[in-house]
């Protein structure tokens, strides 16, 4: 609420419509700072699916997947490959949990379907850790994250 009316004041629309229809903008009733409304953004799962889960992904050379199945997606590479989702259900999200073993990089193409900000190379590190996060706008799995080379501590 502002203080000159009790009318909440709701921020303009996300950017982007297919992904705006997965987040709402909820008031916080009472909590103003100088005079500025707080609210919360609010993830909506539209795919009814739970968003848990882990599946294991193979190591050959290409290798498809469904993105329905799981949220995390685990990966150990052997050699170069390519990934490519199956199914795109607006709203899902996924993670792409990549672990190098041994010390030599390889690389991981995120084919069609992919909106990705270029491969993924592994560390040439053994057991370090990279993942990338992915949100589908019903047409792509959009990137929206990733991370350096991580080891456990």
């Amino acid at each position: 609420m502002n203080k000159k009316s009790s009318t909440p004041v709701v921020p303009a629309p996300l950017a982007r419509p297919a992904l705006a229809a997965q987040f709402s903008v909820v008031p916080i009733s009472a909590h103003t700072h100088n005079g500025v409304d707080s609210f919360q953004i609010q993830y909506k799962n539209l795919s009814n699916r739970p968003q848990v889960g882990k599946q294991a992904l193979g190591t050959s050379a290409s290798v498809s997947f469904d993105p329905s199945k799981a949220l995390l997606f685990t990966l150990t590479p052997t050699q170069s490959m390519a990934l490519l989702p199956t199914t795109f259900t607006m709203g899902n999200t996924i993670v792409i949990e990549v672990l190098t073993s041994g010390t030599t990089a390889y690389t991981i193409t995120f084919s069609t379907g992919f909106v990705a900000n270029g491969t993924l190379t592994t560390s040439t590190v053994n057991a370090t850790y990279r993942t990338a996060t992915f949100i589908c706008d019903g047409t792509y799995w959009v990137e929206l994250s990733r991370t350096p080379a991580m080891s456990p501590s």
